[in-house]
């Protein structure tokens, strides 16, 4: 049986003397009868890269808003709902099977997986509209100005339709589909905590 290590976190030195921060897998292979060692690595931001994001409320890998920076912008959005009497809502998001892809492919392919989730949900917005990663492969959708929960309906059958399509990665072929909880405001929250948590709690009922 093949055994392939993985190391999420290592340093190594370039040939000019710099440190580099990265993720790395070490698979043997049998060559001619010899078992030799394959090497593949993929560089890790760095850590003042990833303190900037984490300041500026973007997510480092698909650059994407915080749970965190998504909040507060709601709260925010709260204020000017309660003085114009506007209705949004919110759709809570993850991949179904994406445990399975981590632990078979390696997080390299799982990574790969999540910026392209991100991309095509970036491409479902419309204006007003605002997305966030909220953890792993969990995501956070802000849909304005919503005028019945058909709308808000409809941008949940385009995000499934989206997930539906295969994703080519590392030579795979992957067919994950997803969940998706909606919740609308005022009905199902009064601050962006407890809407947040409540489409996280549907999602997870889906």
């Amino acid at each position: 049986r093949q055994t392939i290590l993985q190391v999420e976190k290592a340093k190594i030195w370039q040939s000019d003397g710099l440190p580099l921060m990265v993720r790395f897998a070490a698979v043997p292979v049998n060559v001619l009868g010899e078992i030799k060692v394959v090497f593949a690595f993929r560089r890790l931001e760095s850590e003042g890269k990833a303190s900037v994001d984490k300041l500026s409320g973007r997510d480092p890998l698909t650059a994407l808003s915080t749970r965190k920076k998504f909040e507060e912008e709601l709260d925010r959005l709260f204020e000017k709902a309660k003085e114009e009497s506007v209705e949004f809502g919110l759709l809570y998001f993850d991949l179904m099977h994406f445990k399975h892809v981590n632990e078979s492919l390696g997080h390299n392919v799982g990574d790969e997986i999540i910026k392209m989730v991100a991309d095509r949900l970036k491409r479902l917005l419309r204006t007003g509209d605002a997305i966030a990663r909220s953890s792993g492969d969990e995501f956070i959708i802000l849909a304005c100005d919503l005028s019945g929960k058909d709308q808000i309906l409809s941008v949940a059958d385009k995000i499934c339709y989206a997930m539906k399509e295969a994703f080519l990665c590392g030579g795979h072929e992957l067919h994950l589909g997803c969940n998706i909880g909606i919740v609308t405001y005022p009905r199902c929250g009064h601050n962006a905590s407890q809407l947040i948590k409540n489409a996280s709690f549907a999602a997870e009922q889906a």
